[in-house]
């Protein structure tokens, strides 16, 4: 249950979690029956938190019904509140990372990646197209011809720019900044971004044609 302060606003400032939010923990879920009623019991606990619970705001602050002691889960800490985002942050049974979103069959979107080979090879289709988030310093000490410039500090204000009708390589000069750059396009809607392994370095390490112009 939700209480809000009517007299500072609408935001929830109170969340009464009974047994399924407990400090440290989560409610146990409902052990009657065999493995198929257990697995439902447990996806109908996993569901409120992940839609409900872990939307709210993390100054609010939660008062569940059990503590230390209680039968009703694992580990509780004996504190009788804590607030959202100290559980989010703290709390070792709530999303356990990639490992527990996977094997909970909660639903993932894998980037893909490629090589510079892979990228020189899907470049003779003039369909798609590079985009480089390099520095502008560094664009402009080399970078592949044709090639669509953008920095990784420019793009979530002018994502929509990138074309959406061409599948798109994201290019920088190692990697990593055009992985985030990469996972920006797809979280924007872009249907098709893939990061290029390696960037710039491997792609001159190569010995790939650079252009300045």
């Amino acid at each position: 249950m939700l209480v809000r302060d009517g007299s500072r606003g609408e935001a929830p400032a109170l969340l009464l979690s009974g047994g399924a939010l407990l400090v440290g923990d989560v409610g146990r879920p409902d052990l009657l029956g065999g493995p198929e009623e257990t697995e439902q019991h447990a996806s109908e606990l996993c569901h409120p938190l992940k839609d409900k619970v872990l939307t709210l705001d993390d100054f609010v602050e939660v008062c569940p019904t059990h503590v230390a002691g209680s039968l009703c889960g694992g580990p509780i800490s004996s504190r009788l509140s804590t607030t959202i985002g100290y559980e989010r942050r703290m709390n070792k049974m709530l999303a356990g990372g990639m490992l527990a979103w996977r094997t909970a069959a909660l639903p993932i979107r894998i980037m893909p990646e490629w090589t510079v080979w892979d990228l020189e090879t899907k470049m003779k289709d003039r369909h798609v197209l590079v985009l480089d988030v390099r520095q502008p310093n560094e664009w402009s000490a080399g970078h592949i011809e044709g090639a669509m410039h953008l920095s990784g500090a420019e793009l979530p204000k002018r994502a929509q720019e990138v074309p959406k009708n061409r599948p798109v390589a994201v290019m920088c000069g190692s990697g990593y900044r055009s992985s985030v750059s990469a996972s920006l396009l797809l979280h924007e809607g872009h249907p098709d971004g893939t990061n290029v392994l390696g960037g710039m370095a491997a792609w001159k390490k190569a010995g790939l044609p650079v252009t300045k112009r």
